[in-house]
């Protein structure tokens, strides 16, 4: 079974390693939206499903500037949040010497 996973994840994740790499122009769209929209949730997408996760969404984001909260323990919820919608996010840092 674990080699089936493999003959089947391996290519998906070659396909994903390509296109991740290539920077999309702003002038190509998509019906409304730019491709550095699209590509961006696209990757985070296939990124949740090269690792077994189901996206499940309840609810909708409201139009306009909005602040998630997340207190995470695992780099997973960055794609996973990523790949629900548009946005950017902003990581803690710790000073060294203690501050």
């Amino acid at each position: 079974m674990a080699t089936l996973r493999l003959l089947y994840r391996l290519p998906s994740v070659l396909v994903h390693l390509l296109l991740s790499f290539t920077s999309p122009a702003k002038a190509v769209r998509i019906g409304r939206r730019p491709l550095n929209d699209i590509v961006p949730r696209w990757w985070a997408s296939v990124t949740c499903r090269l690792f077994g996760l189901k996206v499940s969404i309840k609810g909708e984001y409201r139009p306009g500037a909005a602040l998630v909260v997340a207190n995470h323990i695992s780099w997973l919820d960055i794609p996973l949040l990523f790949s629900t919608t548009l946005m950017s996010f902003v990581s803690k840092g710790r000073c060294k010497s203690g501050r």
